[in-house]
Protein backbone atom coordinates (compact mmCIF):
# COMPACT_ATOMS: atom_id res chain seq x y z
CA UNK A 1 0.00 0.00 0.00
CA UNK A 2 2.87 2.31 0.91
CA UNK A 3 4.57 1.69 -2.44
CA UNK A 4 1.45 2.64 -4.40
CA UNK A 5 1.08 5.85 -2.38
CA UNK A 6 4.73 6.75 -2.95
CA UNK A 7 4.36 6.11 -6.70
CA UNK A 8 1.28 8.34 -6.88
CA UNK A 9 3.15 11.09 -5.00
CA UNK A 10 6.13 10.78 -7.36
CA UNK A 11 3.83 11.07 -10.39
CA UNK A 12 2.15 14.18 -8.93
CA UNK A 13 5.53 15.80 -8.21
CA UNK A 14 6.70 15.00 -11.75
CA UNK A 15 3.53 16.51 -13.23
CA UNK A 16 4.01 19.65 -11.12
CA UNK A 17 7.62 19.99 -12.30
CA UNK A 18 6.64 19.53 -15.96
CA UNK A 19 3.78 22.05 -15.65
CA UNK A 20 6.10 24.59 -14.03
CA UNK A 21 8.74 24.07 -16.75
CA UNK A 22 6.13 24.52 -19.50
CA UNK A 23 4.77 27.69 -17.87
CA UNK A 24 8.31 29.08 -17.51
CA UNK A 25 9.08 28.34 -21.18
CA UNK A 26 5.90 30.08 -22.37
CA UNK A 27 6.51 33.08 -20.12
CA UNK A 28 10.12 33.36 -21.30
CA UNK A 29 9.03 33.18 -24.92
CA UNK A 30 6.43 35.90 -24.48
CA UNK A 31 8.98 38.06 -22.69
CA UNK A 32 11.28 38.22 -25.74
CA UNK A 33 11.71 41.73 -27.14
CA UNK A 34 9.24 42.55 -29.90
CA UNK A 35 12.00 43.46 -32.29
CA UNK A 36 13.74 40.09 -31.98
CA UNK A 37 14.51 38.83 -35.47
CA UNK A 38 12.64 35.60 -36.22
CA UNK A 39 12.31 33.69 -39.44
CA UNK A 40 8.52 33.44 -39.04
CA UNK A 41 7.89 37.13 -38.33
CA UNK A 42 5.55 38.47 -41.01
CA UNK A 43 6.22 42.09 -40.20
CA UNK A 44 4.46 44.94 -38.39
CA UNK A 45 0.67 44.83 -38.11
CA UNK A 46 -1.66 47.69 -39.08
CA UNK A 47 -5.01 48.42 -37.48
CA UNK A 48 -6.66 49.04 -40.85
CA UNK A 49 -8.05 52.39 -39.71
CA UNK A 50 -8.19 54.79 -42.68
CA UNK A 51 -6.49 57.63 -40.76
CA UNK A 52 -3.87 57.01 -38.11
CA UNK A 53 -1.72 59.31 -35.99
CA UNK A 54 1.36 57.22 -35.25
CA UNK A 55 3.70 57.61 -32.31
CA UNK A 56 7.43 58.11 -32.82
CA UNK A 57 10.27 57.24 -30.45
CA UNK A 58 13.80 58.21 -31.42
CA UNK A 59 16.47 55.50 -31.13
CA UNK A 60 19.03 56.43 -28.48
CA UNK A 61 22.39 55.24 -27.20
CA UNK A 62 23.81 56.36 -23.87
CA UNK A 63 20.78 58.68 -23.51
CA UNK A 64 21.67 60.51 -26.75
CA UNK A 65 19.63 60.50 -29.98
CA UNK A 66 21.66 58.42 -32.44
CA UNK A 67 22.82 60.74 -35.23
CA UNK A 68 23.53 58.55 -38.27
CA UNK A 69 25.82 61.07 -39.96
CA UNK A 70 27.98 61.40 -36.87
CA UNK A 71 28.06 57.63 -36.34
CA UNK A 72 29.52 57.25 -39.83
CA UNK A 73 32.01 60.09 -39.08
CA UNK A 74 30.93 62.09 -42.13
CA UNK A 75 31.31 65.87 -42.21
CA UNK A 76 28.72 68.42 -43.30
CA UNK A 77 29.27 69.17 -46.97
CA UNK A 78 30.40 65.61 -47.64
CA UNK A 79 28.41 62.39 -47.41
CA UNK A 80 25.89 63.91 -45.06
CA UNK A 81 22.35 63.36 -46.38
CA UNK A 82 20.30 60.30 -45.45
CA UNK A 83 18.55 58.46 -48.29
CA UNK A 84 17.64 54.74 -48.43
CA UNK A 85 17.65 52.49 -45.35
CA UNK A 86 16.90 48.83 -44.55
CA UNK A 87 17.54 46.05 -42.04
CA UNK A 88 18.98 42.57 -42.45
CA UNK A 89 20.92 39.95 -40.51
CA UNK A 90 21.42 41.99 -37.35
CA UNK A 91 22.47 45.20 -39.13
CA UNK A 92 20.88 48.44 -40.20
CA UNK A 93 22.14 49.63 -43.60
CA UNK A 94 21.75 53.20 -44.79
CA UNK A 95 22.91 55.46 -47.60
CA UNK A 96 24.57 58.86 -47.13
CA UNK A 97 24.45 60.99 -50.26
CA UNK A 98 27.03 63.59 -51.36
CA UNK A 99 24.93 66.38 -52.84
CA UNK A 100 27.59 67.79 -55.19
CA UNK A 101 29.39 64.59 -56.24
CA UNK A 102 26.08 62.70 -56.64
CA UNK A 103 27.54 59.57 -55.07
CA UNK A 104 26.75 57.62 -51.91
CA UNK A 105 28.40 55.72 -49.10
CA UNK A 106 26.75 52.64 -47.59
CA UNK A 107 26.96 52.38 -43.79
CA UNK A 108 26.52 49.12 -41.85
CA UNK A 109 25.34 49.72 -38.29
CA UNK A 110 25.23 47.12 -35.52
CA UNK A 111 21.58 46.99 -34.47
CA UNK A 112 22.47 45.65 -31.02
CA UNK A 113 24.32 48.76 -29.83
CA UNK A 114 23.85 51.20 -32.74
CA UNK A 115 27.58 51.47 -33.43
CA UNK A 116 29.15 51.60 -36.88
CA UNK A 117 30.51 48.30 -38.20
CA UNK A 118 31.69 49.51 -41.61
CA UNK A 119 31.48 52.41 -44.07
CA UNK A 120 31.92 51.82 -47.79
CA UNK A 121 34.03 53.77 -50.22
CA UNK A 122 32.14 56.29 -52.39
CA UNK A 123 29.91 54.32 -54.76
CA UNK A 124 28.27 55.33 -58.04
CA UNK A 125 24.72 55.13 -56.74
CA UNK A 126 23.65 58.59 -57.89
CA UNK A 127 20.95 59.93 -55.57
CA UNK A 128 20.59 56.52 -53.88
CA UNK A 129 17.00 57.30 -53.06
CA UNK A 130 16.04 53.91 -51.63
CA UNK A 131 17.54 50.59 -50.55
CA UNK A 132 16.09 47.19 -49.64
CA UNK A 133 17.44 43.88 -48.30
CA UNK A 134 16.78 40.52 -49.96
CA UNK A 135 16.78 37.97 -47.12
CA UNK A 136 16.99 35.02 -49.52
CA UNK A 137 20.10 36.17 -51.42
CA UNK A 138 21.61 38.25 -48.59
CA UNK A 139 22.04 41.23 -50.91
CA UNK A 140 21.25 44.93 -50.78
CA UNK A 141 19.44 46.46 -53.76
CA UNK A 142 19.55 50.22 -54.36
CA UNK A 143 17.21 52.34 -56.46
CA UNK A 144 19.65 54.87 -57.94
CA UNK A 145 16.91 57.37 -58.87
CA UNK A 146 17.90 60.59 -60.60
CA UNK A 147 19.63 60.86 -63.00
CA UNK A 148 19.86 57.05 -63.53
CA UNK A 149 16.13 56.73 -62.98
CA UNK A 150 15.75 53.20 -64.42
CA UNK A 151 18.71 51.67 -62.59
CA UNK A 152 19.02 49.15 -59.77
CA UNK A 153 22.36 48.37 -58.14
CA UNK A 154 23.08 45.16 -56.19
CA UNK A 155 25.53 45.49 -53.28
CA UNK A 156 27.33 42.84 -51.24
CA UNK A 157 26.47 43.60 -47.58
CA UNK A 158 29.77 42.17 -46.31
CA UNK A 159 32.22 44.01 -48.56
CA UNK A 160 29.84 46.95 -49.26
CA UNK A 161 30.88 46.87 -52.92
CA UNK A 162 28.82 46.88 -56.11
CA UNK A 163 28.21 43.42 -57.63
CA UNK A 164 25.70 44.13 -60.36
CA UNK A 165 23.86 46.94 -62.17
CA UNK A 166 20.49 46.39 -63.85
CA UNK A 167 18.39 48.84 -65.87
CA UNK A 168 14.66 48.07 -65.83
CA UNK A 169 12.63 48.25 -69.06
CA UNK A 170 8.88 47.71 -69.23
CA UNK A 171 7.58 45.04 -71.65
CA UNK A 172 4.86 46.26 -73.99
CA UNK A 173 2.61 43.36 -72.96
CA UNK A 174 3.25 43.61 -69.18
CA UNK A 175 0.03 42.42 -67.44
CA UNK A 176 -1.99 45.42 -66.20
CA UNK A 177 0.11 48.07 -67.98
CA UNK A 178 -1.63 51.20 -69.30
CA UNK A 179 0.59 52.72 -71.98
CA UNK A 180 -1.89 55.52 -72.71
CA UNK A 181 -1.60 56.61 -69.07
CA UNK A 182 2.20 56.35 -69.12
CA UNK A 183 2.56 58.24 -72.41
CA UNK A 184 0.22 60.99 -71.19
CA UNK A 185 2.75 61.64 -68.42
CA UNK A 186 5.70 61.87 -70.81
CA UNK A 187 6.50 58.17 -71.17
CA UNK A 188 8.30 55.70 -68.94
CA UNK A 189 10.75 57.79 -66.94
CA UNK A 190 12.00 55.29 -64.38
CA UNK A 191 11.22 54.82 -60.71
CA UNK A 192 12.04 56.35 -57.36
CA UNK A 193 12.05 53.56 -54.79
CA UNK A 194 12.17 49.80 -54.22
CA UNK A 195 11.16 47.22 -51.61
CA UNK A 196 11.67 43.46 -51.39
CA UNK A 197 8.83 41.28 -50.09
CA UNK A 198 10.05 37.97 -48.64
CA UNK A 199 6.56 36.40 -48.62
CA UNK A 200 6.22 36.67 -52.40
CA UNK A 201 9.96 36.69 -53.22
CA UNK A 202 9.35 39.75 -55.39
CA UNK A 203 10.33 43.40 -55.54
CA UNK A 204 8.02 46.35 -55.98
CA UNK A 205 9.01 49.72 -57.47
CA UNK A 206 6.98 52.92 -57.90
CA UNK A 207 7.17 54.91 -61.12
CA UNK A 208 7.89 58.59 -61.48
CA UNK A 209 4.94 60.78 -62.58
CA UNK A 210 2.21 58.11 -62.36
CA UNK A 211 3.20 56.60 -58.97
CA UNK A 212 2.00 53.26 -60.32
CA UNK A 213 3.49 50.04 -58.93
CA UNK A 214 5.55 47.61 -61.00
CA UNK A 215 6.28 44.19 -59.49
CA UNK A 216 9.57 42.42 -60.34
CA UNK A 217 10.48 38.78 -59.89
CA UNK A 218 13.63 37.65 -58.06
CA UNK A 219 15.69 38.32 -61.22
CA UNK A 220 14.33 41.88 -61.61
CA UNK A 221 12.03 41.00 -64.51
CA UNK A 222 8.73 42.97 -64.53
CA UNK A 223 5.78 40.63 -64.00
CA UNK A 224 2.83 42.87 -63.09
CA UNK A 225 1.67 46.49 -63.31
CA UNK A 226 -0.83 47.99 -60.81
CA UNK A 227 -2.49 51.43 -60.83
CA UNK A 228 -3.34 52.53 -57.28
CA UNK A 229 -6.62 54.43 -57.09
CA UNK A 230 -5.31 56.80 -54.44
CA UNK A 231 -2.02 58.28 -53.28
CA UNK A 232 -0.91 61.11 -51.03
CA UNK A 233 0.10 64.13 -53.10
CA UNK A 234 3.39 64.94 -51.41
CA UNK A 235 7.08 64.26 -52.09
CA UNK A 236 7.26 60.48 -52.19
CA UNK A 237 10.47 58.89 -50.91
CA UNK A 238 11.49 55.35 -49.87
CA UNK A 239 9.24 52.33 -49.36
CA UNK A 240 9.05 48.97 -47.57
CA UNK A 241 7.04 45.79 -48.10
CA UNK A 242 6.21 42.81 -45.89
CA UNK A 243 3.41 40.29 -45.58
CA UNK A 244 0.59 41.75 -47.74
CA UNK A 245 1.58 45.40 -47.27
CA UNK A 246 3.40 48.08 -49.26
CA UNK A 247 4.37 51.18 -47.25
CA UNK A 248 5.35 54.38 -49.10
CA UNK A 249 7.03 57.43 -47.49
CA UNK A 250 5.69 60.90 -48.29
CA UNK A 251 7.66 63.80 -46.85
CA UNK A 252 6.64 67.36 -46.00
CA UNK A 253 5.78 69.57 -48.97
CA UNK A 254 3.72 69.70 -52.19
CA UNK A 255 0.32 69.45 -50.62
CA UNK A 256 0.87 68.65 -46.96
CA UNK A 257 2.61 70.05 -43.88
CA UNK A 258 3.22 66.61 -42.38
CA UNK A 259 5.08 63.39 -43.09
CA UNK A 260 2.81 60.54 -44.15
CA UNK A 261 3.08 56.79 -44.67
CA UNK A 262 0.73 55.56 -47.40
CA UNK A 263 -0.16 51.94 -46.68
CA UNK A 264 -1.36 49.70 -49.55
CA UNK A 265 -2.11 46.00 -49.81
CA UNK A 266 -0.22 43.77 -52.26
CA UNK A 267 -2.79 44.53 -54.98
CA UNK A 268 -2.37 48.29 -54.67
CA UNK A 269 -5.53 48.99 -52.67
CA UNK A 270 -5.15 51.93 -50.28
CA UNK A 271 -5.38 50.78 -46.63
CA UNK A 272 -4.30 53.59 -44.30
CA UNK A 273 -2.91 57.11 -44.15
CA UNK A 274 -0.42 57.14 -41.26
CA UNK A 275 0.64 60.62 -40.13
CA UNK A 276 4.13 61.07 -38.62
CA UNK A 277 4.24 64.49 -36.97
CA UNK A 278 7.92 65.37 -36.89
CA UNK A 279 9.52 68.59 -38.17
CA UNK A 280 12.14 66.68 -40.16
CA UNK A 281 12.12 65.26 -43.69
CA UNK A 282 10.92 61.67 -43.86
CA UNK A 283 13.31 59.74 -46.14
CA UNK A 284 12.84 56.02 -45.64
CA UNK A 285 10.98 53.25 -43.83
CA UNK A 286 12.01 49.70 -42.94
CA UNK A 287 11.00 46.87 -40.62
CA UNK A 288 12.84 44.58 -38.23
CA UNK A 289 10.73 41.62 -37.19
CA UNK A 290 7.35 43.05 -36.19
CA UNK A 291 8.63 46.58 -35.55
CA UNK A 292 8.51 49.49 -38.00
CA UNK A 293 11.17 52.23 -38.22
CA UNK A 294 11.49 55.47 -40.17
CA UNK A 295 14.58 57.50 -41.11
CA UNK A 296 14.54 61.31 -41.03
CA UNK A 297 16.89 63.98 -42.41
CA UNK A 298 17.14 67.35 -40.68
CA UNK A 299 19.00 70.33 -42.14
CA UNK A 300 19.12 73.31 -39.77
CA UNK A 301 21.29 76.32 -38.95
CA UNK A 302 22.40 76.87 -35.35
CA UNK A 303 25.05 78.72 -33.37
CA UNK A 304 26.94 75.45 -33.02
CA UNK A 305 27.82 72.38 -35.06
CA UNK A 306 27.32 68.85 -33.80
CA UNK A 307 30.56 66.88 -33.43
CA UNK A 308 31.66 63.51 -32.06
CA UNK A 309 33.79 63.34 -28.93
CA UNK A 310 35.19 60.28 -27.22
CA UNK A 311 35.57 59.93 -23.49
CA UNK A 312 36.64 57.30 -20.97
CA UNK A 313 33.96 55.87 -18.69
CA UNK A 314 33.93 53.00 -16.22
CA UNK A 315 31.54 50.27 -17.36
CA UNK A 316 30.70 46.72 -16.37
CA UNK A 317 31.87 44.45 -19.19
CA UNK A 318 32.04 40.72 -19.77
CA UNK A 319 35.53 39.21 -20.00
CA UNK A 320 36.73 35.65 -20.56
CA UNK A 321 39.21 34.26 -18.03
CA UNK A 322 40.96 30.92 -17.43
CA UNK A 323 39.84 29.10 -14.28
CA UNK A 324 41.53 26.05 -12.75
CA UNK A 325 39.26 23.03 -12.24
CA UNK A 326 39.47 21.83 -8.62
CA UNK A 327 37.37 18.65 -8.73
CA UNK A 328 36.45 15.76 -11.00
CA UNK A 329 38.30 13.93 -13.73
CA UNK A 330 39.56 17.21 -15.23
CA UNK A 331 41.03 18.39 -11.93
CA UNK A 332 44.11 20.54 -12.48
CA UNK A 333 43.10 21.54 -16.00
CA UNK A 334 41.77 24.97 -17.01
CA UNK A 335 38.44 26.04 -18.46
CA UNK A 336 37.29 29.34 -19.93
CA UNK A 337 34.56 31.16 -18.02
CA UNK A 338 32.87 34.53 -18.49
CA UNK A 339 32.98 37.05 -15.66
CA UNK A 340 31.83 40.60 -15.18
CA UNK A 341 34.29 43.28 -14.18
CA UNK A 342 34.59 47.05 -14.07
CA UNK A 343 36.72 48.46 -16.86
CA UNK A 344 37.55 51.83 -18.38
CA UNK A 345 36.24 51.93 -21.93
CA UNK A 346 36.09 54.56 -24.66
CA UNK A 347 32.61 55.67 -25.72
CA UNK A 348 31.28 58.18 -28.25
CA UNK A 349 29.25 61.19 -27.28
CA UNK A 350 27.91 64.19 -29.19
CA UNK A 351 28.89 67.73 -28.32
CA UNK A 352 27.95 71.20 -29.57
CA UNK A 353 31.23 72.46 -31.03
CA UNK A 354 32.37 75.57 -32.94
CA UNK A 355 30.13 77.88 -30.94
CA UNK A 356 29.98 81.58 -31.66
CA UNK A 357 28.78 81.73 -35.27
CA UNK A 358 26.00 80.19 -37.32
CA UNK A 359 26.63 76.73 -38.78
CA UNK A 360 24.73 74.44 -41.11
CA UNK A 361 23.93 71.07 -39.53
CA UNK A 362 22.78 68.07 -41.54
CA UNK A 363 21.62 65.41 -39.15
CA UNK A 364 19.99 62.02 -39.65
CA UNK A 365 17.89 60.08 -37.14
CA UNK A 366 15.89 56.85 -36.94
CA UNK A 367 12.60 56.49 -35.07
CA UNK A 368 10.52 53.52 -34.01
CA UNK A 369 6.94 53.90 -35.30
CA UNK A 370 4.07 52.59 -33.15
CA UNK A 371 0.29 53.00 -32.77
CA UNK A 372 -0.26 51.86 -36.34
Amino acid sequence: MMNRTENRNRKRRLQHVLAFALAFFVAATLALPLDTETASAAGPAFSGRPNVNAKLKVIKRNFKDVNLRLEAQQTVGGYDTLQGMCYGGGYIYYLLWHQTKDMCKVVRLNRSDMTTAKVSKPLRLNHGNDMTYNSKTNRLVVSNARPARKRLTVINPNSLTIEKVKDITLPKDLPGIDWDRINSKGGYNGFNNIAYNAKYNQYVIQLYETRDFVFLDANFNPVRYVKPRRWDRQVYQGMDSFDNYIVVCNSIGRGGPENVLSVYDWNGNYVSRVVLNRAKELECVFHQGNQLYAGFYYAHTEKYRWAVKTKKVRKTVKVKVKKKIKKGKNKGKYKTVTKKKKKMVTVKTYVKANKGRRWLNRDCYVYQVTNL
